[in-house]
């Protein structure tokens, strides 16, 4: 604007002719802008001649007389009013294409400092116009029951841990703390649950030695631990008890199913395991059966009353026990289940009863016929060990070695269906017959005392030439032989 108020000045002193000298009285030339007469040109005609010094008077580009408004700025004419701020961000800006005068985004520098508005991040910057950061590092708030979590609008906050997570310091304390809502509070560890004291485990919350002796009256429901199985399970009721006002028994199953119960114990020494059943079923088809480690003990059908039945659940490790009620593929009788309770896990004694279908491990057999396990005589438990069946001036003998590693004592029960006098059960101790008997004979104990040392012990049942009489057959059961076995601690599950 400035050079069109010149410019106008100037013409108005051309048309004016300008002032005469008054020496002269002659009008002297005209000047340039910078004061510097133009020589040898007419008045009021510019010759062409320019001062180098001085600059046009028009921005190049720009029409003599027309203000563009950009002629000062260096703005294009195409990007004059064109605002671009919207497209601003952290990481870009917003500028105006010369060319075009449309606007794009153009990416601030890489390493600008930003804040991309997530508490989230750490130490923002730009890089190829995005704004981002470190991702926050909040696990210094973590705890037992609760871990450092993030929340955008927030930053680092805490987050409870699932209800029942582990939060226990002290394992070994006989307290089991466990996560609740965010907290860790702490109760009874399992009974038998390993403690601080070496050799002893947990027992009501507080570190001591197992029990020697399991007891199961399911008067409290299903024991913590015992699984129910099969097409239905067994369950807990007063419907039929041996003691008490509850029992267990199977579930409700039809034709070719079958209804399980299932218990793992873990022993430190030999244990008996002795319960309480009574069933109401197909007699000679649909069975309640006790399995120990996958082996079959004994089963019973028909309609029977409470009775007790021991079984032995071998050595130290661990056992699984299941009852299980199976049915074959027709005909239902009576309730159609079958009952257990009063269970009772003892450790120690050692007493081998015979409980498995086959003659145990250490005991062998010879003669004119194998002896076997049955469940025709018991004195504990549903089977014995039972003379093979053999003909006239026939034996059959059962053998067992133990070692004792000082002096005690040797006992079993007896028990015989013999003709009287002649066909004979034999005790022998390393080689001499120590007794005999004959005739029909009720259960009896025989004990005999013996010395530190290996002996060998069998039993003997021998006919004589004619005659039999009553089953014709010998038992024994119940034989404890061998260097006692201490009870030691039973853990249930």
């Amino acid at each position: 604007m400035r050079r069109l108020c010149c410019l106008a000045l100037l013409l108005s002193a051309c048309a004016r002719g300008g002032d005469t000298d008054p020496d002269t009285g002659v009008r002297p030339p005209p000047t340039t802008d910078s004061g510097v007469r133009d020589a040898g040109t007419l008045p009021g005609v510019d010759g062409g001649e320019t001062d180098a010094e001085v600059p046009p008077l028009v921005d190049s580009g720009v029409p003599m007389g027309v203000d563009s408004g950009a002629a000062d700025s260096g703005v294009s004419p195409a990007c004059m009013g064109v605002d671009c701020s919207g497209l601003d961000g952290p990481c870009v800006r917003g500028v105006c294409d010369p060319g075009t005068g449309a606007c794009g985004a153009q990416p601030r520098a890489d390493g600008t400092a930003c804040d991309d508005g997530d508490a989230c991040t750490m130490d923002d910057a730009c890089a190829a116009g995005a704004c981002g950061g470190a991702a926050a590092d909040c696990s210094a708030m973590d705890g037992p029951c609760v871990i450092g979590t993030c929340d955008p609008s927030l930053g680092c906050t805490t987050a409870p841990r699932a209800d029942g997570a582990d939060c226990d310091a002290d394992p070994s304390d006989c307290v089991a703390e466990t996560c609740q809502a965010g907290a860790c509070t702490g109760a009874p560890a399992a009974d038998c649950s390993a403690c601080a004291s070496g050799g002893t485990v947990c027992a009501g919350g507080a570190c001591g030695a197992a029990p020697t002796t399991l007891t199961y009256d399911f008067e409290g429901g299903m024991p913590g631990g015992w699984t129910p199985g099969g097409t239905a399970g067994w369950v807990v009721d007063g419907s039929r008890t041996h003691g008490g006002a509850m029992a267990a028994h199977s579930g409700a199953i039809t034709h070719s199913q079958s209804s399980t119960l299932t218990a793992v114990f873990d022993l430190s020494s030999p244990a008996e395991l002795a319960f309480w059943y009574t069933t109401s079923t197909e007699s000679g088809f649909d069975y309640l059966e006790i399995w120990v480690d996958g082996a079959r003990q004994g089963r019973w059908a028909g309609t029977l009353g409470w009775t007790q039945t021991t079984v032995s659940l071998g050595g130290a490790g661990r056992h699984t026990v299941e009852w299980r009620y199976t049915k074959d593929g027709s005909v239902s009788s009576g309730d159609d289940r079958v009952w257990i309770d009063d269970v009772v896990i003892r450790s120690g004694g050692g007493a081998e009863g015979f409980e498995s279908t086959s003659l145990p491990t250490g005991y062998t057999t010879t003669g004119d016929a194998s002896w076997r396990t049955s469940t025709a005589q018991s004195h504990g438990g549903a089977r014995s060990a039972e003379s093979g069946t053999i003909g006239h001036n026939q034996v059959t003998s059962l053998h067992h070695t133990v070692m004792m590693s000082a002096a005690g004592n040797i006992s079993f029960w007896r028990r015989t269906s013999t003709e009287s006098g002649f066909d004979y059960l034999e005790f022998y101790l390393d080689g001499t017959r120590m007794d005999r008997w004959s005739g029909t004979t009720s259960w009896a104990q025989s004990t005999y005392p013996v010395g530190a040392g290996m002996h060998t012990l069998e039993w003997r049942y021998d006919k004589d030439g004619s005659v039999s009489s009553g089953s014709d057959a010998v038992w024994i059961d119940d034989v404890v032989a061998g260097d006692p076995v201490a009870a030691m601690p039973i853990c249930g599950p």
